[in-house]
């Protein structure tokens, strides 16, 4: 089990991990003891995982066996989606193009773009 400072949340802790070394959600799980069950130890450390994703500090990399490879995302590396994002929206908008999407859609679409 890796020591890590207990000042560090749980999800800045898989962050760290993740920045030294690409890791499956078992081999976090191994590293980080979150709780002592395991199955519920697995369900915080993929929730932590798609909330980094999600902040757009990791990635899923590749697959290793049935389980993804996760890493985090190097400064200067830019999400694909939000660089596709940045060419489209002006151009919709030039045209006046409308696209039909919920708040929670609208909400994710400002979060990419705004990440270049």
């Amino acid at each position: 089990m890796m020591k890590m400072s207990d000042e560090l949340g749980n999800k800045e802790k898989i962050y760290q991990l993740l920045q030294k070394e690409p890791l499956t959600s078992i081999e976090i799980t191994n590293k980080l003891k979150i709780n002592e069950d395991p199955k519920k130890n697995i369900q915080f450390i993929r929730i932590y995982l798609q909330r980094l994703i999600k902040a757009n500090l990791i990635k899923s990399k590749e697959k290793k066996g049935r389980y993804q490879v996760y890493t985090a995302i190097e400064k200067g590396e830019t999400n694909f989606d939000a660089e596709i994002l940045k060419k489209m929206i002006p151009e919709f908008i030039k045209k006046g193009i409308e696209i039909d999407l919920d708040n929670n859609e609208i909400e994710r679409v400002r979060e990419l773009y705004g990440e270049i």
